[in-house]
């Protein structure tokens, strides 16, 4: 089990900070070696970005790329 945190300025809105949280938590987990990562999230948007097929066109786009 591990543990970090990040601060980030200038965050737009709720949106961007759990996608900020989400891309974080996964670079972390690469960065500690693991394979397979569950994340858990309640922002339904962003989660539904996430796992969409479809490009995003969001402001949200360069981190939801970055996370897939």
């Amino acid at each position: 089990m591990a543990a970090c945190t990040y601060p980030h300025m200038r965050v737009a809105d709720a949106f961007m900070a759990e996608a900020m949280a989400c891309e974080q938590a996964v670079t972390f987990a690469i960065e500690l070696g693991f394979r397979s990562v569950q994340v858990e999230g309640d922002s339904l948007s962003v989660i539904k970005k996430l796992v969409s097929a479809a490009p995003d066109k969001s402001i949200l786009s360069p981190i939801i790329r970055d996370i897939s």
